[in-house]
């Protein structure tokens, strides 16, 4: 049964029997006022339009408008046309396609090797900063809140074969105004896949950290590169549960609580989950300051056929639960394997959100 409504924005299903069994969207997937996310487009007042859970997204003279409470945004591309054509609920061009998110619109685009896309981006809301690396720009509304967020999600070559890491780079500070180039290392014709979202908080919340960049927090990355690349080094996963969208469990007995994560490329196969010996911070983490894991407690782990790696959590879930924190204790996805690389979808990502399954009496 759909239970989804304005009482609890990330539930997407319940069952009820002996126990109750909830599955949680790692994303809003309504409104505050209960109306759902459509996830794709249609034509409103003669435009193509996506209704988003706190955003409306429509395509405008060339450029793709985000409307919110907050404010507007505007994207255009520096060097070629918008997709306008309306096909199946997407947004299409000879050369890129555009698909409605529960909050904005993720891109497909496709590139030549070596060529780079650049986005020109401009906001009527008053930021206070500008965050960012290179898989992702934050407009900063408040310290810990972004009104808008762009994240490189992945390029995969033409023939689907090959996955590497999409760069993002922004070289200004500007809180009005953005214009970000990505690129990729394939050597052939790919497409590279990115995001924009008017932001909303999420089930889940997480970072990357590297090897390669020691220093870097990705607290708005969509993706994890888990394994090792070239780009990036060896990447693990921090991640928590955000317990005031759990805090309906309080007084309830929890049976069991599974992370469910997409696979976006790669195999779980030698993926494992340890629980940490205390909090971190997922906005402060990084390779050179991460937290050490306790090597002895491993999370159960299952790979289902829809290309989704689960992790057993309860333990994780039951602690946030007893100390009535904000936040669960944490745990650590890495990578076993010295040659696999796997592509996860992080708490962050839209396009391809976590779900959430707890049963409980």
């Amino acid at each position: 049964m759909k239970e989804t409504s304005k009482e609890n924005r990330y539930l997407l299903d319940r069952q009820s029997g002996a126990a109750f069994c909830d599955t949680l969207c790692g994303v809003p997937l309504c409104g505050k006022n209960g109306e759902t996310a459509k996830r794709r487009f249609s034509v409103d007042e003669n435009m193509p339009t996506a209704l988003g859970t706190n955003c409306r997204v429509a395509i405008i003279n060339n450029k793709l408008f985000f409307e919110s409470k907050q404010g507007a945004v505007s994207v255009s591309f520096e060097n070629d046309e918008m997709p306008h054509c309306l096909i199946d609920g997407m947004l299409c061009s000879g050369r890129s396609y555009i698909q409605a998110t529960s909050s904005g619109a993720v891109f497909f685009c496709k590139c030549a090797p070596g060529e780079k896309i650049t986005l020109n981006i401009a906001t009527d809301i008053a930021n206070e900063a500008i965050r960012k690396n290179n898989k992702y720009v934050a407009f900063m509304q408040k310290p810990f809140r972004p009104s808008l967020t762009v994240s490189a999600l992945y390029s995969i070559s033409a023939d689907g074969m090959h996955y590497r890491p999409l760069t993002l780079e922004s070289a200004s500070s500007n809180i009005y105004k953005q214009d970000i180039c990505f690129y990729s290392s394939l050597n052939v014709e790919h497409i590279n896949v990115f995001e924009i979202n008017m932001y909303e908080p999420k089930l889940m919340q997480d970072t990357t950290v590297e090897s390669a960049t020691a220093t870097q927090n990705n607290a708005y990355g969509a993706t994890a590169f888990l394994g090792r690349t070239d780009e990036f080094g060896e990447q693990w996963l921090y991640l928590k549960a955000n317990m005031r969208f759990l805090k309906y469990l309080k007084g309830k007995e929890l049976l069991s609580a599974k992370l469910h994560i997409p696979i976006l490329s790669g195999s779980g196969e030698h993926l494992q989950a340890f629980m940490l010996p205390s909090r971190f911070c997922s906005f402060g983490s990084n390779w050179s300051n991460k937290l050490a894991y306790v090597p002895d407690e491993i999370a159960e782990k299952s790979i289902s056929k829809a290309n989704y790696v689960t992790f057993d959590i309860t333990r994780a879930i039951t602690e946030g639960m007893k100390n009535e924190s904000k936040e669960s204790a944490g745990i650590l996805i890495l990578n076993r394997s010295k040659t696999d690389c796997a592509l996860l979808a992080t708490g962050d990502c839209y396009a391809f959100p976590q779900l959430l399954e707890v049963e409980y009496i």
